[in-house]
């Protein structure tokens, strides 16, 4: 809601199906959580997933926006390398890998509460 309201452009870029991604938004716990996003971008749209930038570059062309401007919030190894085939700037979160396997990214945090808080992130908005 916070990025929502400071008028940023929100994706979802995901290896998993359309199908997968809605119910994961259904069942969080937030009203209506999909519709802060302006694009999702899932497996069946792309010929190639991550490592390769292809899912991202899909994304930020929706978006209307340079790859150069967007900041990507990743948690694998293969997702942060995707991101950075496509020219992006990424901030990983340490839910899923260590800090040595995120070891490419920009930027590493333990979670996005935490991500939201550090001064850090501000310079890729």
């Amino acid at each position: 809601k916070i990025l929502s309201k400071a008028q940023i452009k929100l994706a979802i870029c995901s290896g998993s199906t359309k199908p997968e991604v809605t119910t994961v938004l259904a069942k969080a716990n937030v009203d209506k959580l999909q519709s802060y996003f302006d694009v999702i971008v899932t497996f069946e749209n792309v010929a190639r997933g991550k490592p390769a930038p292809d899912g991202y570059l899909l994304t930020a062309e929706r978006l209307n926006v340079a790859p150069s401007g967007c900041l990507v919030i990743e948690d694998t190894p293969f997702g942060i390398r995707a991101a950075k085939n496509a020219g992006m700037s990424v901030a990983a979160l340490l839910t899923t890998s260590n800090r040595e396997q995120l070891k490419e990214a920009d930027l590493i945090s333990k979670d996005f509460d935490n991500l939201l808080q550090m001064d850090q992130h501000k310079k890729f908005i």
